[in-house]
């Protein structure tokens, strides 16, 4: 007999009686047996079909809900600029601080 089975993470099936599951679109994530994708949040990102987004690393950025990517700040807000883990903006290091 035919059985029914769930949706792998980074992919879902938005409606009864599919024969198959699309993957979940870049900015987005679905962990499994999802109708839907998740967008992204500010300070995570995902590649296409992701089960989760990803936390920006130190020194990353994603100042937008729906991100694929994490920004490098260096490139693109200027050069001694950095961010915390799971940043969605870039600031200089404050005073007492260098950047190593």
């Amino acid at each position: 007999g035919v059985t029914c089975t769930s949706c792998a993470g980074g992919t879902f099936a938005a409606t009864s009686g599919s024969v198959s599951c699309e993957g979940c679109a870049p900015g987005t994530a679905s962990a499994g047996g999802g109708t839907n994708c998740s967008t992204c949040p500010p300070g995570k990102a995902s590649e296409a079909a992701a089960p989760r987004c990803a936390i920006c690393e130190v020194g990353k950025f994603t100042p937008t809900n729906g991100s694929a990517i994490c920004q490098r700040c260096e490139t693109a807000v200027g050069p001694a600029y950095t961010s915390s883990e799971g940043s969605a903006t870039c600031g200089l290091c404050r005073r007492g601080w260098f950047m190593a």
